[in-house]
């Protein structure tokens, strides 16, 4: 199996990630850029861990997708939130939303 180009697909998968999380301002493309990132780590650490015949890139995997779950499961709860405070304009920019500011 060819390491370079899976290594490659990985890295076009992180900064697509990075570019829409800098890019973007809503908040469900955000929260689905950094779900791309993460699996390009998790993809990185699959077939590191694969050359060099070690489990341990697996295990940090399993890590990645329980930290990964846990980021899903509070960004939703952020976007339910922002979208019920403000559901007169049906949007969930960030840019434009500044009520949980103190």
């Amino acid at each position: 199996m060819d390491f370079n180009l899976l290594f490659f697909i990985s890295f076009i998968l992180f900064f697509i990630g990075l570019f829409g999380i800098l890019l973007q301002n809503n908040l469900l493309i955000i929260l689905l850029c950094l779900e791309l990132i993460i699996i390009a780590c998790a993809i990185n650490f699959i077939f590191i861990s694969k050359s060099l015949t070690d489990s341990t890139g697996q295990i940090f995997v399993l890590l990645l997708f329980a930290i990964s779950a846990t980021e899903i499961a509070i960004g939703l709860g952020l976007l339910i939130r922002i979208y019920q405070l403000n559901f007169l304009s049906n949007s969930t920019n960030i840019l434009s939303f500044n009520k949980f500011r103190y």
